[in-house]
C-alpha cells in the first residue's frame, strides 16, 4: 500500500510539472536593486570607468593594480560587453591573455577577432575583480572624431537643490547618447564633497546611462580631500594620457584646491609632450582655466604687461586661480607654446568663455576652452558642448550651436553662451527610481534643437522579463531590443524628441493598482498652540512604482503648505517618502483644522487622507488627539473647505513636471535567457562567445490553473490512501 501511495503521489507531481517552471517577474516579491547596485572600488590604478585603455583587436595594454591589490595574483581574464548591432543587442565575451610583467603589473593581450566597442575587464585570481567600461577597442578611426564635453557634474548635489542636479545629470547623459559621440570628456568636480558615496553614484550613473560611450575624465578641486583622494578608487587615475589614431595626444592633469596643477602634474604633462612630440595634435584637460577671458589674445608666456596676476581693479586675462602661482602659469604656457598644444579644455567657473591664444614668440595658436557647469549652479545656464576634430587638418568645429554662440569673438565680459543649454527651461529629462519601476520623463523645449537618436541603457534589474508603458506627445520612442544579462536590463531605445515633444516611459516589474499609504507620524509640540510654530511629520509609502515627488499636495484648512521632502535626491528609490512641514496658525481662540494630504504614485493611483489638528489658544488647554480619516483613490465630492482635483498638476516642492496628455500603450516583453558565462579556474583559454538574441520569444504559459488542479489531485489521492489504510474490524 505504501508503494501504491508513493506511486500515485509521484504521478500527480509529474502532471503538475508537465510544463517547465517559470519564475515571472510579475511577482510582487521581486525588487529592483538600487541604481548603485554593482558599483564599487576598482583594482586598477592606470585604467578605469573614466580612463579606459585604448587598444585594437589583437592589441595589448598594461594593467597596474592599485597598491592595496599589488600582491594579488591574476590567473585569467576576460572582457565582455553588450553591443548594439543594427536593431539588435549582442552579448560579446572574449577570453584574453594575461601575463605578469612586474609587481602588481600585468600585460593583457586581446584576441584578433575582438569586435570594436567598450568593454568591462574582469580579472580572475583568488577572487574576481571587475574594472567596468575600461577597455576601448577601436579597429579604425574616422577622419573626424566627435566628442561631447560635460563638466562640474557635482554628484549628488545641485542648485537650488539636488533634484535639479539629478535632472541635469540625467538630461546631459541622455543627450550625450543622442549626439552619437566617439567619446565624452568630463572636466572635473565629478563629486561635490569628494565622498565615496558620490563616486559610487558617479560610477553607477556612468555605467547605467552612458554604457556604450567611452568617458575620459579628470578630477577638480571638489574631488580633492586632504589625506585621502577617493576619486581613483572608483573612476580611474588623476593624471593620464591617451593617444588617438596616432594623431591626437590627450593629457589629463589634476588641479586641486590650490587652483593650479602640482609640479608633479606639470612634469608629467611635459614628459608626455616630449615623448609624443611626433604626434601632430595635442590637447590638455585641466580643471581650473588659466584664463578668465573671452576673445583673442596675442602675447607670450613671459609678457608681464599683459599677463599680470589678478587683483581687484587690475585688468588682466589671467584667472584668479592661476594668479596664485604665476611661475606655474608661465611654465605651463611655455609648454603650450613650445609643443604647439592644440587646445586646453577646462571647467570650474560654471560659465563659458573661449580664448584664442596666439604666441608672438612661436607663432602658434592654442584654443583655451572653458565651459559652463553641466549640473550645478551656473552664471547663465547649465550646458554641454558637442565638438568635432579633424585628425588631418587639426580643425575644431561645433556642429550644434545655440543661437547665442559667439565662439572666440571678443567680448567686454568674460562670459559667453556657447554651450548647448539644458535644464527645465530648455530640456527637461528625469528618471525616478523605485523598487518596482523606473519612471522616465523627457521633454524638449528648445525650438532650434531636434533631439533624435539611439540610447543604450544598462539598468539594475531583477527577474527574467519586464513591462513597458509609454505615453507620447508629438514625439517617438521605440524599444528596439532588450537583453537581460544577469542582474541587468539592457535596452536599446530609438528616440525622436522635436520641439515641444514629450515622452513618458515606465519600465516595471508588475502592475501597480494600489494607492499609497499616508501616516501622520508626529506633531511637535504634541499639543499645538496658535501663533507659535508647529512642525508636522508625515510618512508616505508605496510598495509598487513609488511615490511621485512632483505630485504631493498638503493643505491645512484652505491654506496650501510647503514642505521638506526626504529623500532629497532622485538617485534614491521613492517607495518611502517623508515630509516635514513647519507652519504657524494665527488666531485668538482654539481651532481645529483639517490637515489634508493628497498623494499620487508613479502609476497614477491617488490617495487622500485628512487628519483633524487642534491648535489651542493656551498651553494649558487639553488637546484632542488627531484622528485620521482616509478616502478612496478618488477624491470626495466635498471635504469641508478643501477642494481637490485628480486631473490638475499638483503643487510641487522644487519644480514642475510637464503635463502629458496622450494615449498609453502597454507592452509585455517576454523572457530572454542570457547565455551562461563560465570562468575557468586555470589559465586555459576559453573560446570567446558572441551571441545574438531575438526579442520575439513567446510569452511563458500561465501555470496557475494547472498547479491548482495538481494540488487538488494530490489531496484526493492522500485522502483515498488514508481510507484504504483504515484497519478492518
Amino acid at each position: 500500500m505504501k508503494i501504491k501511495l508513493f506511486t500515485l503521489a509521484l504521478l500527480s507531481l509529474l502532471i503538475i510539472n508537465a510544463y517547465p517552471a517559470v519564475v515571472s517577474s510579475q511577482s510582487s516579491n521581486l525588487s529592483i536593486p538600487s541604481i548603485t547596485y554593482g558599483a564599487g572600488e576598482i583594482v586598477a590604478a592606470n585604467i578605469g570607468p573614466t580612463a579606459p585603455a585604448i587598444t585594437s583587436s589583437g592589441g595589448s595594454f598594461e594593467v597596474v593594480l592599485r597598491s592595496e591589490y599589488a600582491s594579488v595574483n591574476i590567473s585569467t581574464a576576460y572582457i565582455w560587453s553588450v553591443k548594439s548591432v543594427g536593431d539588435s543587442l549582442n552579448l560579446l565575451n572574449y577570453t584574453v591573455s594575461v601575463v605578469k610583467v612586474g609587481d602588481g603589473t600585468y600585460k593583457v593581450t586581446l584576441p584578433d577577432n575582438v569586435e570594436e566597442g567598450l568593454y568591462d575587464l574582469v580579472l580572475v585570481g583568488s577572487a574576481v575583480w571587475s574594472v567596468p567600461r575600461s577597455v576601448w577597442v577601436v579597429k579604425e578611426w574616422p577622419e573626424v572624431i566627435r566628442f561631447v564635453e560635460n563638466t562640474d557634474l557635482h554628484f549628488i548635489v545641485g542648485s537650488p537643490d539636488p533634484f535639479t542636479g539629478d535632472m541635469n545629470r540625467f538630461t546631459a547623459f541622455t543627450i550625450n547618447n543622442l549626439l552619437k559621440p566617439d567619446f565624452v570628456i568630463w572636466l572635473g568636480d565629478i563629486a561635490d564633497n569628494a565622498a565615496s558615496a558620490e563616486y559610487v553614484m558617479a560610477q553607477a550613473y556612468r555605467y547605467s546611462y552612458l554604457y556604450s560611450i567611452p568617458v575620459l575624465s579628470i578630477p577638480g578641486n571638489h574631488d580633492y580631500s586632504a589625506g585621502d583622494i577617493k576619486y581613483p578608487k572608483y573612476l580611474g587615475p588623476t593624471r593620464w594620457y591617451r593617444v588617438i589614431a596616432d594623431k591626437l595626444l590627450i593629457i589629463g592633469i589634476f588641479s586641486s584646491e590650490q587652483g593650479t596643477p602640482s609640479w608633479q602634474d606639470l612634469a608629467f604633462a611635459e614628459g608626455m609632450l616630449k615623448t609624443y612630440n611626433h604626434i601632430p595634435f595635442k590637447a590638455i584637460l585641466v580643471h581650473h582655466p588659466p584664463f578668465y577671458y573671452q576673445g583673442e589674445l596675442r602675447t607670450w608666456y613671459g609678457d608681464e604687461q599683459v599677463l599680470k596676476p589678478y587683483a581687484p581693479g587690475v585688468t588682466t586675462p589671467v584667472s584668479s586661480y592661476w594668479s596664485n602661482n604665476m611661475t606655474a602659469l608661465r611654465y605651463f604656457l611655455k609648454l603650450v607654446e613650445d609643443y604647439n598644444v592644440t587646445m586646453v579644455l577646462s571647467g570650474h567657473v560654471h560659465r563659458d568663455f573661449f580664448t584664442k591664444y596666439t604666441s608672438v614668440r612661436t607663432n602658434t595658436t592654442t584654443l583655451f576652452l572653458t565651459f559652463t557647469t553641466t549640473a550645478h549652479g551656473a552664471a547663465l545656464y547649465n550646458g554641454l558642448s558637442l565638438m568635432e576634430f579633424n585628425l588631418t587638418s587639426g580643425e575644431l568645429s561645433f556642429p550644434i550651436k545655440p543661437p547665442t554662440f559667439i565662439g572666440f569673438a571678443n567680448s567686454t565680459m568674460a562670459l559667453a553662451s556657447n554651450s548647448i543649454p539644458i535644464g527645465v527651461t530648455y530640456t527637461y529629462m528625469n528618471v525616478i527610481h523605485s523598487k518596482q519601476a523606473y519612471s522616465i520623463t523627457m521633454v524638449n523645449n528648445q525650438q532650434w534643437l531636434n533631439l533624435t537618436g539611439r540610447i543604450l541603457w544598462s539598468l539594475p534589474w531583477n527577474g527574467t522579463d519586464f513591462n513597458a508603458k509609454l505615453a507620447l506627445n508629438n514625439s517617438g520612442l521605440k524599444i528596439l531590443s532588450h537583453r537581460i544579462v544577469g542582474d541587468r536590463l539592457f535596452l536599446l531605445i530609438e528616440l525622436n524628441l522635436p520641439y515641444k515633444g514629450s515622452a513618458d516611459l515606465k519600465l516595471y516589474l508588475a502592475d501597480d493598482l494600489t494607492p499609497p499609504e499616508i501616516t501622520l507620524k508626529s506633531i511637535v509640540p504634541k499639543n499645538p498652540i496658535v501663533n507659535r510654530s508647529t512642525t508636522i511629520y508625515l510618512s508616505l509609502f508605496d510598495a509598487g512604482w513609488g511615490i511621485d515627488p512632483l505630485n504631493i499636495k498638503v493643505m491645512l484648512g484652505n491654506k496650501s503648505l510647503t514642505y521638506t521632502i526626504t529623500p532629497q535626491t532622485y538617485t534614491s528609490q521613492f517607495n518611502e517618502v517623508y515630509l516635514t512641514i513647519s507652519t504657524t496658525v494665527y488666531g485668538k481662540t482654539t481651532m481645529t483644522l483639517p490637515l489634508t494630504i493628497e498623494v499620487r504614485d508613479l502609476a497614477g493611483n491617488i490617495k487622500i487622507a485628512t487628519f483633524n489638528v487642534t491648535f489651542s489658544a493656551s498651553a494649558t488647554q487639553t488637546i484632542t488627539t488627531p484622528s485620521p480619516t482616509s478616502t478612496p483613490a478618488q477624491p470626495p465630492t466635498s471635504t469641508a473647505s478643501i477642494t481637490t482635483s485628480t486631473t490638475s498638476p499638483m503643487t510641487t516642492p522644487t519644480t514642475s513636471k510637464p503635463t502629458i496628455t496622450t494615449t498609453t500603450t502597454v507592452t509585455t516583453y517576454p523572457t530572454i535567457q542570457p547565455p551562461t558565462t563560465s570562468i575557468a579556474s586555470s589559465t586555459t583559454s576559453q573560446p570567446p562567445t558572441t551571441t545574438t538574441v531575438s526579442t520575439t520569444s513567446p510569452t511563458p504559459p500561465d501555470l496557475t490553473p494547472l498547479i491548482a488542479v495538481g494540488v487538488v489531485a494530490v489531496l484526493l489521492i492522500l485522502g483515498l490512501a488514508l481510507i484504504l489504510r483504515k484497519p478492518k474490524k
